[in-house]
Parts: structure tokens; sequence; C-alpha cells
């Protein structure tokens, strides 16, 4: 359990993207990528990226099916109780940009649909997506790194 769970942290961040230079191909939907040339794009193209990819957790199932204890879905990377510089504030609420939500993005149940469409579409401005079969065929291999001792 623990292994699952640190897995799927572990690939939330620590997911990274190279090689974010697609162009249109034919199994595409005619969309054109994005390419980005500079250092800057491709940075920002590598975070928005990254984003979309954190979208696609199922928070809920996550602390509702897996974990099983508790807990509560997470809306940063911040563990809830840390506090902001200030010492008072805890660090997810002032975390991201939205005044629905505190951090950065809205983790309930109700917005999963909205966070995956969110996601799906970014991703489809990089890679190519197979309507049929509902999946990326050229997404790249995410490498993510656990500590695989039973005792950790």
């Amino acid at each position: 359990m623990k292994k699952l769970i640190a897995l799927l942290l572990a690939a939330i961040m620590l997911v990274s993207i190279v090689g974010c230079n697609k162009t249109s191909s034919p199994e595409n939907t005619g969309d054109t990528k994005v390419t980005p040339s500079t250092d800057e794009e491709k940075a920002l193209a590598e975070a928005e990226i990254r984003n979309a990819i954190s979208l696609l957790f199922d928070r809920n199932y996550i602390v509702e099916e897996i974990a099983q204890g508790g807990q509560v879905p997470a809306s940063s990377f911040v563990a809830l109780g840390l506090t902001d510089a200030d010492g008072m504030t805890e660090f997810y609420k002032n975390a991201g940009d939205s005044n629905d939500y505190d951090g950065y993005f809205d983790p309930s149940a109700e917005a999963y649909e909205k966070n995956f469409a969110s996601a799906i579409a970014t991703l489809r401005k990089y890679y190519d997506y197979d309507e049929a079969t509902g999946k990326f065929t050229n997404f790249p291999t995410l490498t993510y790194l656990y500590n695989t001792n039973d005792g950790h």
C-alpha cells in the first residue's frame, strides 16, 4: 500500500518531460501542435505539461479507495499544516491563483471531470491523440523513482 501511494506521489512530483517538439502527423485530428523554440518557451511548455499530468490523478480515489485513512485530497505540493513564511497561514491557502479554491487546483470530486478534460486539452497541444482509442500515440515515457525498501 505504501509503495503504491509513494509511486503515485512520485509520478506527480518527479515527472520529467523532454522533447516537447511535436508537429502535426497523419493520425492527428488535423490540429497543429505547439513547437516551442526558445528555452523560455520550452520551460513554459514543460510546466504546462507537468500541470496537465497532475490534473489526471484522481486524488479522491487515492485517499478514499487506496489509502483509506481519512486523508484530505491534496491541492498543493506542500502538506496540510505547514505554514507559509508568516508562520500563521497554511501554505496551501496562499498557493495558486484561484478565488474558488485553495491551492494550485481544485481537488474536489466534483472538479475531477473538468480537471481531466482540461488536462487532455492541454496535452493535445503537444501530442497526438487517437480519438478511437482515447490514447496519446506519441507521449514520451515517464520515469519515476521511489524507495523500494519495505521498511521505508
